[in-house]
């Protein structure tokens, strides 16, 4: 389904098998919520205009990844990625949102931010039982706050396969985040993550 032009709602929409992206969303300032799209060949959602808000929506099955935006000043709120074939959520540009969101069983990383994603917010999301990192971190200034990587103990079956937090660059700590049930940075015996959030893995 193609979003173009600006100011578009539209709500509890369904995408299912497409041959592209299930959601293209090529225009501005646009509400998507409560929609969900299953088995795209593509994306499941691919977001390549900025201000929009997707809410309450959910990718899984995508052959590609599940939420995948290319630009900045966008809005992802309650919303589920889950079983596809690429990175659960995938963020580019400035100025992004993800919150309130959880990405499970997808085939490389639960949340990734590129290099040239900065000062992006990654509030109250969910990774598990993802083939790559929890959360996989680039860009500049960049914050986490209230983030669960790995529900369960480490090993357990919510494991996420690569790092709960890989963070390619210094981020901002906004507090409450959590690898494998722990809240970190953790500094004392036994110690868990103790130099997050500067540049570095958080296993």
């Amino acid at each position: 389904m193609l979003v173009s032009g600006s100011r578009n709602s539209i709500q509890s929409a369904t995408s299912q098998d497409s041959g592209q992206a299930g959601f293209a969303v090529t225009g501005t300032n646009n509400t998507l919520g409560a929609s969900t799209t299953t088995g795209s060949t593509a994306d499941g959602f691919k977001i390549d205009g900025s201000g929009n808000k997707i809410t309450g929506s959910t990718a899984q099955g995508s052959g590609q990844g599940g939420f995948n935006i290319t630009v900045g000043g966008n809005l992802l709120d309650g919303s589920i990625a889950r079983n596809n074939t690429g990175a659960g959520f995938k963020i580019a540009g400035a100025g992004n949102t993800v919150k309130n969101s959880t990405s499970e069983g997808n085939g490389q990383d639960g949340f990734n931010s590129t290099t040239t994603a900065a000062s992006a917010l990654f509030d109250s999301n969910t990774a598990n039982k993802n083939t790559g990192d929890g959360f996989d971190i680039s860009g500049s200034g960049n914050t986490l706050t209230n983030n669960k990587s790995n529900t369960g103990a480490s090993g357990g079956p919510n494991e996420n396969g690569g790092a709960e937090y890989r963070l390619n660059a210094a981020a901002i700590d906004g507090g409450g985040n959590t690898a494998d049930g722990i809240p970190i940075p953790k500094t004392t015996a036994p110690k868990k993550c103790p130099t997050f959030p500067a540049k570095g893995t958080c296993e």
